[in-house]
């Protein structure tokens, strides 16, 4: 046998295998953070490649930005989906807590 393959043992149910792990609170925060981070800078980094080509002085650097406008578009939507995604996941966990 090869080493590096893991081989399934045929007597095993892996139906399991992709069901979700519980985290503890701590790892839960973590991943929210970092959820808005990367959604903030991505956000930030479209926004600017976008508005970048609109108030640059170069025209090189003004026609650069907007060859890149596809790109700067997909920054964008990729960065309000990440703080979307953080949003929900907010959201899920504050409704799940007792108030009061």
């Amino acid at each position: 046998m090869r080493q590096g393959w893991i081989v399934a043992d045929p007597g095993t149910d892996n139906a399991g295998m992709n069901a979700p792990t519980p985290q503890d609170p701590k790892q839960d925060r973590q991943a929210d953070q970092d959820l808005l981070f990367k959604g903030l800078v991505i956000t930030l980094i479209g926004a600017g490649i976008l508005l970048g080509a609109l108030y640059a002085r170069s025209p090189s650097v003004q026609e650069l930005l907007a060859s890149s406008r596809l790109v700067g578009w997909f920054a964008l939507v990729l960065g309000l989906a990440l703080l979307g995604r953080y949003y929900l996941r907010r959201r899920r966990s504050g409704s799940s807590e007792p108030r009061g």
